[in-house]
């Protein structure tokens, strides 16, 4: 089974600028040293945390924090987002 998210199939959306041209859909993923810019806007954080688990050693206990605000599994990123896996304050590593 894949973890690969198909953007395209997920949310039938495409994206367009104001020239017509295919607009971003990156969204930045951080956790500690590791910080990735991926097309995934539009994604619900609990798929991508699930499709990210082993490249960015996302444990149980992470939180999402997207632009500075902690959220929940069905908060659906936007192109542009800052989304970083952290665990919850007082907790050692990552």
């Amino acid at each position: 089974m894949s973890n690969t998210i198909n953007i395209e199939q997920e949310t039938n959306v495409k994206m367009t600028g104001d020239n017509g041209a295919a607009a971003s859909l990156d969204v930045n993923l951080s956790n500690g040293a590791l910080d990735f810019d991926m097309p995934l806007a539009g994604q619900h954080i609990k798929a991508i945390m699930d499709s990210m688990k082993e490249l960015m050693n996302l444990g149980a206990d992470v939180q999402a924090v997207v632009n500075g605000k902690t959220v929940g599994p069905e908060h659906v990123v936007e192109a542009g987002d800052q989304v970083e896996f952290a665990k919850p304050s007082g907790t050692k590593g990552c």
